[in-house]
């Protein structure tokens, strides 16, 4: 009697402890609709009645492209791709580790159709499982200029427990314009050069020898209005080429270069700007410098970029809404420490210009050291900049 006690009451523990339910995110791109469906692996099993083991990735495709689907509020039925099958292991405080697998698909509308309007199935589980709930949420958007994947409640899917059957979730995403999504890829420029210090300080160091020429191998005094205007639109057009180019090579993939080398090498051309600042080492190359230095920070923005999942002329446009943000951000930046270079004319400037120059040599060297480690735990320079 206590075994059939014990027993009992462990059963009552497990149905107390129902199986979690399947979230949906969608991605809503200029031409089509991509999403993941995050399903615990136990409720698949049920749903399959199959063991996991069985589970293959050529049955899974098939079995989900049974069970998703979208359609116009025409009528007309969307192409549903099933892209990839991932499943990811958990481990929990459990004995057994929790399973969930991880489908990608996307939904293409037929040509005319709106792509924010339409009516989505999706019964994997509920089929077969009448209590399991199926939570659907989108992120990024990229009409809506939605650009990080915030997710927003769409509805909540589940069947009917009367007839069993499951219901479509009708999805009506407010009206979107090209707009939307260029003019946040024009923020998204101006608050990534804003964000990144590394950049503006390199500008700064080769702005400020911008008004000086060199006299015996030395930095000399101000040379004059005309003089410093003309390197100055030089240097920022030559940065502007510079990283633009690699800002589009590696936005199509066609340049791929490891962050863990590009960082350490921006860290890097910021000290040799700020060495030059204290005495010219590339006097009359300043130009040269900026725009092969522009191609190493360019490969740094187009990171963020090359994950734009778009066609190819909206990529295009996107990039170039981006790019001139950076060089909105950039020229304001430039014209603000404008002023400051009128200071060149006053004999105590070099003072001035080589204290400068050495503690940006000490936060890029800390930056170099930060980026090459790996770790910035104990770095007092950096974490006095962040604050």
């Amino acid at each position: 009697m206590l075994l059939l006690f014990v027993t009992s009451l462990g059963g009552w523990q497990t149905e107390a402890h129902p199986m979690p339910d399947t979230e949906i995110q969608f991605k809503v791109k200029d031409e089509v609709v991509t999403g993941v469906a995050y399903v615990p692996m136990p409720a698949l099993e049920k749903a399959t009645k199959l063991h996991s083991s069985f589970l293959t990735e050529t049955f899974l495709i098939g079995y989900f492209a049974d069970h998703i689907m979208a359609r116009s509020t025409k009528g007309l039925d969307w192409n549903t791709h099933i892209k990839s099958i991932t499943i990811v292991t958990q481990n929990t405080a459990a004995a057994v580790p929790y399973k969930e697998v991880e489908v990608y698909f996307s939904l293409t509308p037929p040509s005319g159709e709106s792509l924010r309007k339409f009516d989505f199935y999706y019964d994997a589980i509920t089929h077969e499982i009448t209590t399991h709930k199926v939570s659907v949420f989108v992120g990024y958007d990229w009409g809506k200029g939605k650009l990080t994947n915030d997710l927003q409640s769409l509805g909540i899917i589940k069947a009917d427990t009367h007839t069993g059957i499951t219901r479509s979730l009708p999805i009506r995403l407010s009206k979107a314009t090209s707009y939307s999504g260029y003019s946040s890829m024009f923020v998204m420029g101006l608050q990534h050069i804003a964000k990144g210090f590394d950049h503006i300080l390199f500008l700064i160091t080769l702005l400020l020898v911008t008004p000086l020429s060199v006299t015996e191998k030395k930095w000399s005094d101000f040379s004059g209005w005309r003089y410093t205007l003309r390197r100055f639109l030089q240097i920022s057009l030559a940065f502007t080429i510079g990283h633009s180019f690699t800002l589009v090579l590696g936005s199509f993939g066609l340049l791929n270069l490891s962050g863990n080398f590009v960082e350490p090498l921006i860290a890097i051309s910021v000290i040799v700007a700020a060495i030059h600042c204290i005495r010219p080492i590339f006097y009359n190359r300043e130009v040269v410098i900026a725009l092969t230095f522009g191609l190493v920070h360019g490969m740094a923005f187009s990171s963020v970029l090359s994950v734009l999942d778009l066609s190819t002329s909206t990529k295009l446009l996107s990039i170039l809404s981006f790019n001139l943000g950076i060089e909105v951000m950039q020229l304001l930046i430039m014209l603000a420490f404008l002023p400051f270079i009128a200071l060149s004319k006053w004999n105590k400037y070099r003072y001035i210009r080589m204290a400068m120059a050495a503690i940006i040599i000490v936060l890029a060297t800390s930056w170099f050291v930060q980026r090459v480690s790996g770790n910035s735990v104990n770095n007092q320079v950096i974490e006095l900049v962040d604050r």
